[in-house]
């Protein structure tokens, strides 16, 4: 596959062209997104809601919010599970484009 290669609309911009440096650096933006977004899941509280009185709607409304809050924590981790991917595939990607693994990681340490 051709490094010279240009998408549809990317003719005038040579920044917007498909090359091993720019599929590196959307790979690198990506795991960089996905990172940051892991380290803020990972630092959220894992007790959940608890009962505010001894009321009977308090228990159950805690239950809830915690059944509603875990799925919504749940549903990022997927989103970040696959950030992970997406970078993983972009930086297949540009090892397709037959360049070695040091030309890549050289691309990817210099971002």
């Amino acid at each position: 596959m051709s490094s010279n290669l240009q998408t549809a609309g990317a003719a005038d911009d040579p920044d917007l062209g498909v090359s091993t440096e720019n599929i590196m650096h959307a790979s690198e933006v990506l795991r960089s997104a996905s990172d940051h977004l892991f380290a803020v899941l990972n630092s959220l509280p894992v007790s959940g809601f608890e009962s505010c009185g001894t009321d009977p709607v308090s228990s159950a409304a805690a239950a809830a919010f915690n059944e509603k809050s875990f799925a919504l924590i749940e549903g990022f981790q997927r989103h970040v599970q696959e950030l992970g991917h997406q970078s993983e595939a972009l930086a297949s990607t540009a090892r397709s484009y037959a360049v070695s693994e040091t030309y890549i990681r050289r691309i990817a340490d210099s971002r």
